[in-house]
């Protein structure tokens, strides 16, 4: 696994092995922020944004969500 690249696993159960279901380098993304999820009771969520589509990520805690967007952003500038 290379360390720019951002490897999205589907996640269907505790002991799920499945492949990747696509990856995406953090030269791609064009905007890494946190959303404004205030209504939600699902946790925090972060966005990424690429040419060709946006998607949301969720964390169960504040702290994990700061941390995702903390190493996105430190990754796509090195």
């Amino acid at each position: 696994m290379d360390l720019e690249v951002l490897y999205v696993f589907p996640y269907e159960e505790k002991d799920d092995s499945s492949a990747f279901e696509f990856k995406m380098c953090t030269k791609e993304m064009l905007s890494i922020a946190y959303q404004d999820d205030s209504a939600s009771k699902d946790g925090y969520t972060f966005r990424v944004e690429t040419r060709d589509k946006v998607i949301f990520y969720n964390c169960r805690t504040a702290h994990e969500c700061k941390k995702w967007v903390d190493i996105l952003v430190k990754s796509k500038k090195t």
